[in-house]
């Protein structure tokens, strides 16, 4: 059950980062009418299902820290969709994130 877990928490992590990068594309442009603020608040709501979900098959210390994923899948979405610049401590910083999600995840099985 703990495998669930972590592949649930783990799809949590894509929710959560789209969810940021459609508030943030809304924000640029604001408007209570604005469709991005309304998708991201729905991709938050589903990753926050999910990780529910996902608590149910695992340990909280072992499958909470998975939510770091989510700065990773941020790096990526800014520099691929708003021409964010991906600089070396950035790049440290997710090879220490991902170092410390294959420790854990490790761990639970």
């Amino acid at each position: 059950m703990a495998k669930l877990g972590f592949i649930l928490m783990f799809i949590c992590t894509f929710f959560t980062a789209f969810g940021q990068f459609f508030l943030k594309r809304g924000m640029d442009n604001f408007s209570l009418l604005n469709i991005h603020i309304y998708i991201g608040i729905l991709l938050y709501g589903l990753g926050a299902a999910v990780m529910i979900l996902a608590l149910r098959h695992g340990e909280l210390s072992s499958l909470y820290p998975i939510i770091s994923l989510t700065f990773i899948w941020v790096i990526f979405l800014s520099a691929i969709f708003l021409g964010e610049k991906v600089t070396a401590p950035k790049i440290i910083g997710t090879g220490t994130i991902l170092f410390g999600v294959v420790l854990i995840s490790r761990e639970t099985r």
